[in-house]
């Protein structure tokens, strides 16, 4: 397994991802009920043109990034994973990228996540839904600075 994510893994999102997109969307239980578009590889790829997505890959699927979003702060979606057990182990990877940064960080959710997200976050996590978008909720995390 990857221990951790590091600057030197990230790379643009391309249309040579929709393969390993594909693959894992349909071979982890994780994805059966996906139905937000904003969690289809089509919107991923279509938005990165304002949005500069990069991916970073790691043994167990792969995390997506924005850097122009949601006021202005980096933001990433739930991780893609390729097994339901490698969910919890990489979004701790993402939380301790993002403090090793000392960098906000915002996770763009839909709902069938929460349940799976909520217990990865401590006190100073919060989840809320932004009133423009009620079927997507964002989970926002504050750094200490």
């Amino acid at each position: 397994m990857t221990n951790k994510i590091t600057d030197d893994k990230f790379s643009p999102l391309t249309l040579e991802d929709k393969a390993l997109f594909d693959e894992i969307v349909t071979n982890c239980d994780l994805y059966d009920e996906l139905i937000a578009s904003e969690m289809m590889f089509q919107s991923l790829f279509c938005w990165g043109a304002c949005e500069n997505p990069v991916k970073c890959v790691l043994d167990e699927g792969f995390v997506l990034f924005y850097e122009q979003e949601l006021r202005d702060q980096n933001m990433f979606f739930v991780p893609f994973v390729k097994k339901r057990e490698y969910f919890a182990p990489v979004m701790q990877m993402v939380f301790d990228y993002y403090k090793s940064k000392n960098l906000p960080v915002n996770i763009k959710i839909t709902g069938e996540f929460i349940p799976l997200v909520k217990p990865l976050l401590g006190d100073e996590y919060q989840i809320f839904i932004p009133f423009i978008k009620p079927a997507v909720v964002w989970a926002e995390i504050g750094s200490d600075t």
